[in-house]
């Protein structure tokens, strides 16, 4: 037997014959990834949970996801399952979202398990932990309202979600004296989220304004609210103020000069100072508007006005127009001009301080008359 074996090796290896040992086919399956798309899960909502399996591209085969669950460690609750998730082949992958609802908050030890088969029917299972903290829902709407430019026209209203669920079909309205004068819509707001409204607050200036917030959260109605009063703001507009004016008499009204000063709180610009046509006042040249430009708030700028007035007037109006935060304002000052010095009118003038003499009218009639009476001598001679 033992020749025999000998001499059947040798035989096969003169032939050039090698023998090959074949092993089943190796399918190398993996969890890539498992992700949580709520960040903040709460009890009796939806928690998704993305799980990735992956078919390596060192398999020799493809394989088939038969079965993904999400349990309780170490098993002993299914949450979900999901079946026949379908072949992948080598160096391929899927996704595959789970949905739980959790009643009872808490930390959470589960894990995702995988079933996959290989072409050989062998079964293999891998496992993901993952760990999920679940609280009990937080409904708190947190509502501020910016009444720095209330007395202007406008209040900013800013929602925001400090709780852990989603808000929806956010409505506010706005009201004062129990009579509501203007609404807005904001969008759905997710957990620490915010969006601002704006309203037009111009008809309340002086008054106490309440912003209601209703939405649902939670599969239920809320309510926020919010009370500011538009008369105590914390830093006033700007304001301009006409100061330190000198008023001078000239032959046909009057010159003004001084400082146009911002009083207010806030940068004031584009301001522009002019005498109205009004009452027998009226803009003349050279300065019957005068442009000063930007005044910040606690300073000044210099102007120059004239104006024909009556010569009885007692004093002259002059409106002052300005931007102050994004808002046009507009008012009168009257500027009094009682004590008034300046030159005389030039109508009330002599002529070359001879104050005694003949007045020159008198003396153009005399010299008129001269000549007449020459013209007529010289006419009869001729005759």
């Amino acid at each position: 037997m033992a020749v025999c074996i000998a001499v059947c090796t040798l035989a096969f290896a003169g032939l050039g014959v090698v023998a090959v040992s074949t092993s089943a086919a190796q399918a190398n399956g993996q969890i890539t990834d498992v992700n949580v798309t709520t960040d903040d899960p709460v009890t009796g909502d939806s928690v998704i949970v993305e799980t990735t399996i992956a078919n390596l591209e060192s398999s020799d085969g493809s394989l088939d996801v038969t079965d993904v669950y999400l349990r309780t460690a170490p098993g002993a609750k299914t949450f979900v399952r999901v079946e026949e998730v379908g072949a992948l082949d080598p160096g391929g992958s899927v996704t595959v979202p789970m949905s739980a609802t959790f009643e009872t908050a808490g930390e959470k030890d589960l894990t995702v398990n995988v079933v996959v088969k290989g072409e050989d029917g062998t079964i293999k299972t891998y496992e993901s932990p993952l760990i999920l903290d679940v609280e009990e829902p937080r409904v708190r709407a947190q509502l501020d309202a910016d009444a720095d430019d209330g007395q202007y026209g406008t209040t900013r209203l800013d929602v925001t979600n400090a709780g852990n669920v989603e808000f929806t079909d956010v409505r506010i309205a706005a009201s004062a004296n129990g009579t509501v004068i203007d609404r807005a819509y904001v969008f759905d707001l997710d957990p620490e989220t915010n969006r601002t409204a704006v309203f037009d607050t111009r008809s309340v200036s002086n008054e106490r304004v309440t912003f209601e917030a209703d939405f649902r959260a939670n599969d239920r109605s809320h309510t926020a609210t919010h009370t500011i009063d538009l008369r105590e703001r914390e830093e006033v507009l700007g304001e301009m103020l006409l100061t330190s004016v000198e008023t001078t008499r000239t032959a046909t009204g009057v010159a003004l000069e001084g400082d146009a000063s911002n009083v207010g709180g806030t940068d004031a610009g584009s301001v522009l100072v002019e005498v109205p046509d009004t009452g027998g006042v009226r803009p003349v040249s050279p300065s019957g508007r005068y442009f000063v430009g930007d005044v910040e708030k606690g300073e000044f700028a210099t102007f120059e006005l004239t104006a024909e007035t009556p010569p009885n007037a007692s004093s002259v109006p002059v409106e002052i127009s300005y931007i102050a935060e994004n808002e046009r304002v507009q008012t009168t000052q009257r500027i009094e001009l009682a004590g008034t010095g300046g030159v005389t009118p030039a109508a009330e003038s002599g002529s070359g301080g001879n104050a005694g003499g003949l007045p020159i009218v008198a003396i153009a009639v005399g010299l008129g008359a001269i000549a007449v009476l020459g013209t007529g001598v010289y006419v009869w001679r001729r005759r």
